[in-house]
């Protein structure tokens, strides 16, 4: 009798066990559940307009504590804001796995891209990148550039493994300067291999609008071709920042055509004009500053700033 008594209080007793163990939730921490002590990593990523860098924190148990975010460069009120929502967001999900900012998908992928390398680092999972195969071929895929009423059409054309060619098609983007980030940018991706090359300046939304294009033609081209997602880091690839010095001998240096360089140009070009009228070779000189602004800036009947009537006008170039 004893000895049954002493059967079912041992069995009693492991059922109990196997009851708590079973209602004990295992919930892992915050990064990947990993203990591994308290932790501060940095990283920089590229962003929409330069370099984005975050600072994540982790607790002794592996826990996002917080997360920082910085970029100097980026657009204020488009990617500015993904770096103040973005890092809370992350923090509450503990892991990089939520949505990006409505607006600023370059900045918010930075962001989460920066995050997941430091909690790789940290729980020692960094891995490889995948290698990148895609089908070659040529994709028309469109992203938004400079134009708010039209998006831009790209046709990207890839071998298997390198981005060989890559052509701006139907677009709204004001003339000049889709031009110069044609000319300057396609290049400057086909050489390096990367979408996430520096966008030219003065032309941010068309050198935009074509990375963005670039990255979802080779995003398909890599799932057509049977790679993983993360192959597309083959291609974020930042280049060495040139560390070449000119120095250049002038009165003024106008950085930068936008609409403020543009104006703070024209301004100098007829102070000059004013200052100098009785010397032949400065005024010719004024004129062809004139000139070469109103053919970067009128080609789409963009109003130019400063005109003055009596100099001469290139007709057809600026509308007032």
């Amino acid at each position: 009798m004893k000895s049954s008594k002493k059967l079912t209080a041992l069995l009693l007793a492991g059922l109990m066990m196997t009851t708590a163990a079973c209602g004990t939730k295992n919930e892992p921490a915050q990064g990947s559940g990993s203990s591994k002590g308290e932790a501060t990593i940095t990283k920089t990523v590229q962003g929409f307009g330069g370099d984005v860098t975050v600072t994540v924190n982790f607790d002794k148990d592996g826990k996002l504590t917080s997360v920082e975010a910085a970029g100097d460069e980026e657009t204020p009120t488009i990617g500015g804001q993904a770096i103040q929502e973005l890092p809370a967001k992350i923090v509450d999900a503990g892991s990089t796995d939520v949505d990006g900012v409505a607006g600023a998908t370059i900045t918010s992928t930075a962001i989460k891209t920066a995050v997941q390398e430091a909690i790789d680092e940290y729980n020692g999972t960094s891995a490889e990148i995948p290698a990148a195969k895609m089908k070659a071929g040529t994709y028309t895929v469109t992203a938004s550039g400079f134009s708010l009423l039209k998006e831009m059409e790209v046709a990207v054309t890839v071998s298997e493994d390198k981005i060989e060619n890559i052509e701006v098609l139907d677009n709204g983007d004001t003339y000049p300067f889709l031009e110069a980030a044609k000319e300057k940018l396609i290049p400057r991706i086909l050489e390096n291999q990367s979408v996430t090359v520096d966008s030219i300046t003065g032309c941010t939304g068309s050198s935009t609008g074509i990375k963005q294009a670039t990255e979802k033609a080779v995003a398909q081209a890599l799932a057509e071709g049977g790679s993983e997602a993360a192959a597309i880091k083959n291609f974020y690839k930042t280049p060495a920042k040139s560390t070449e010095q000119e120095t250049i001998d002038v009165d003024v240096l106008v950085v930068g055509l936008g609409g403020s360089g543009t104006a703070a140009a024209m301004s100098a070009a007829e102070t000059q004009y004013a200052a100098n009228g009785n010397d032949a070779s400065k005024v010719r000189q004024s004129r062809q500053i004139r000139r070469h602004l109103l053919h970067h800036r009128g080609h789409d009947g963009h109003q130019c700033p400063g005109i003055r009537q009596d100099l001469p006008r290139r007709q057809g170039l600026c509308r007032r």
